[in-house]
C-alpha cells in the first residue's frame, strides 16, 4: 500500500471514530443543517446521485424522502462486483440491506 493510501486509510479511520463518538444530539443537529443545505443545492436539479448513510454519517434519509416527494429522480449506488452503478429509486421502502449494512436498490 502506498504512503498516500495509508494516510487516507488512517484519516478515514480517525474521522469515523470521531463521528461515532459524537453525541446523538450533535449528530442530529449536524444532520439537520446538512439536510437543509442539500435541499437548497438540489432545488435546481432534476436528477440527484445520493448515498444511503451509515450510522456514523449524516442522516439524510428525510432529505431523500422530500426530494422523491418533490418529483426529483434520486439515484443510489448499487455495487456489482467492482462496479458502482447508480440506480434510480422510486420508493425508499423498496431498498434492501447490503452485506455492509447500507440500504441499496435491488
Amino acid at each position: 500500500m502506498s504512503r498516500v493510501a495509508k494516510e487516507k486509510c488512517a484519516l478515514r479511520e480517525k474521522v469515523t471514530a470521531n463521528l461515532l463518538a459524537m453525541e446523538r444530539s450533535t449528530h442530529f443537529r449536524a444532520s439537520q443543517m446538512i439536510g437543509k443545505r442539500l435541499m437548497e443545492i438540489a432545488n435546481d436539479a432534476q436528477h440527484i446521485l445520493a448515498f444511503w448513510p451509515l450510522s456514523s454519517e449524516p442522516d439524510i434519509t428525510d432529505v431523500l424522502e422530500k426530494l422523491l416527494g418533490s418529483g426529483k429522480t434520486i439515484c443510489l449506488p448499487y455495487i456489482d462486483g467492482n462496479s458502482i452503478i447508480p440506480l434510480a429509486v422510486k420508493d425508499l421502502s423498496t431498498l434492501i440491506r447490503s452485506k455492509i449494512g447500507v440500504y441499496t436498490p435491488e
